[in-house]
């Protein structure tokens, strides 16, 4: 029809935002559960990641103050 010079814009609008409304509701509704399992996932690993690093920096604080000489520990510095 179109190749014949039939206006099929609104006909093919329709026809694709339902077939989009219908293939999310029904193909992607499926993804849910993977899509939350993948999220609480990451929030664990930030929250590994986020005490690694103060563990790191904490042992870097650690080393750094028994470089410094026994006066300057006294004296906190």
């Amino acid at each position: 029809r179109f190749e014949g010079g039939e206006d099929v814009v609104e006909e093919l609008h329709g026809m694709l935002s339902r077939w989009l409304f219908n293939h999310i509701r029904n193909e992607d509704h499926g993804y849910i559960e993977a899509v939350k399992a993948y999220q609480k996932m990451a929030v664990k690993q930030h929250e590994s990641e986020k005490e690694q690093l103060k563990m790191e920096v904490l042992r870097e604080l650690a080393a750094e103050r028994q470089r410094k000489g026994w006066l300057a520990r006294l004296l906190g510095v």
